[in-house]
């Protein structure tokens, strides 16, 4: 197993380093030796305060919903003990998007006889609320941050990141959450298999969102900008009701074109 001391990856027996802190346990090496291996590296010598017995609470986190144009956002937040980390890797887990609906919900059992799981979401009439003072990966943030007030014993905090700016995003979150350090990379939940448990979750949560507002306003199929149904759906309810789907969000630009396409049409009526 590779561990991050700032930017350099080492191998080290089981101590994992990140930033100030041993967050990770000693398996098969004394304190004594894992302090004369560090300070090879320079680190600091207050880096060995920590109590190295300190049980371990790895935390994933990572959303489901950024870029469709109907429904909520929604962030998962999954911790996993070092009593269960070893059977959330015998369930070799990946992205949720290299999985079928019905493999996802399949897992969601498994996943979550291991870990700890917490939510927070945004429904899509305040996404484009916020959105008028703020960007998407600061609304992301915050929602990152409010799911890691859940796990106040983390002692590592992983993230898929969302800007493209992977360490800044991970900065924010920090500032945002008052965590130390977190690891904010960008395919983490194919890397990583507690965020790919929280992607997973997160998937099947807003699944189920999703079915529920079928239900209440018909099928308006995946709900994403390229999807002719979603668009189809969205220009017949703006014909009908006059104004855009209530669970739309207003601030994308689909939805932007169609309000003007659907105004356009009806000025142009009554000339």
């Amino acid at each position: 197993m590779y561990y991050t001391v700032h930017q350099k990856d080492i191998k080290f027996g089981s101590v994992r380093i990140c930033a100030n802190r041993v967050v990770h346990w000693i398996l098969s090496r004394s304190l004594q030796n894992c302090r004369d291996f560090l300070l090879i590296y320079d680190l600091p010598q207050n880096l060995f305060t920590t109590n190295p017995l300190k049980k371990i609470m790895l935390v994933g986190i990572d959303e489901a919903g950024r870029g469709p144009v109907i429904g909520p956002l929604i962030v998962c937040g999954a911790a996993v003990s070092e009593d269960n980390l070893c059977e959330l890797e015998a369930l070799n887990l990946k992205d949720s998007k290299k999985y079928t609906r019905k493999k996802r919900e399949e897992l969601e059992e498994s996943i979550r006889s291991v870990v700890e799981c917490k939510f927070s979401e945004i429904s899509a009439s305040e996404i484009s609320i916020q959105m008028s003072k703020k960007t998407l990966n600061d609304i992301e943030v915050e929602l990152f941050a409010q799911v890691l007030l859940n796990f106040s014993q983390a002692t590592e905090i992983i993230v898929d990141a969302c800007d493209v700016d992977a360490a800044r995003f991970g900065e924010k979150i920090c500032s945002c959450a008052g965590v130390p350090s977190v690891i904010s990379e960008h395919k983490a939940d194919d890397t990583y298999p507690i965020v790919s448990a929280a992607s997973i979750l997160a998937k099947v949560r807003r699944d189920r969102k999703i079915d529920e507002f079928k239900e209440i306003y018909g099928d308006f199929g995946s709900g994403y900008c390229s999807d002719k149904k979603t668009i189809a759906f969205l220009k017949e309810y703006l014909k009908k009701e006059g104004k855009l789907l209530p669970i739309a969000r207003s601030s994308w630009d689909t939805s932007k074109r169609l309000l003007q396409e659907y105004y356009q049409c009806s000025l142009n009526h009554f000339r």
